[in-house]
């Protein structure tokens, strides 16, 4: 009750309410301590972070040529060029996604030229 909590918090129990709150609490503590024992370590709970993926020239030639063709590719094309370079999809994704920000950045910036003006 809140009485007796109230009690135990300003150390004014009685000896029979002691024995069995003395009961109690080592009957929880025994679970707790049961609970973390059987709990993964705390360094293991989290979750990894997987590892940063690094492509190889030849991987990275595949991938702009796939790009020069069509920047956005379908569900589809993506996991085609997944399988063609043993990579996750999400890898390839990314890769996409992160090449037309790159070329959105330059374009911009100032740094590429309009295709659509004629030099002549």
């Amino acid at each position: 009750s809140q009485a007796t909590i109230c009690r135990f918090e300003s150390l004014q129990l009685s000896y029979e309410n002691l024995c069995r709150w003395k009961e109690i609490l080592e009957a929880w503590l025994q679970i707790a301590e049961q609970r973390l024992t059987d709990q993964p370590s705390s360094s293991s709970s989290f979750k990894r972070r997987r590892r940063r993926t690094t492509l190889g020239p030849a991987e990275k030639s595949i991938l702009e040529r796939h790009y020069g063709k069509h920047n956005t590719p379908g569900v589809q094309q993506v996991e085609n060029i997944a399988n063609e370079l043993d990579l996750d999809k999400r890898v390839i994704r990314t890769w996409f996604c992160n090449q037309r920000q790159k070329a959105k950045r330059m374009n911009t910036f100032g740094f590429l030229e309009p295709t659509s003006i004629d030099n002549s």
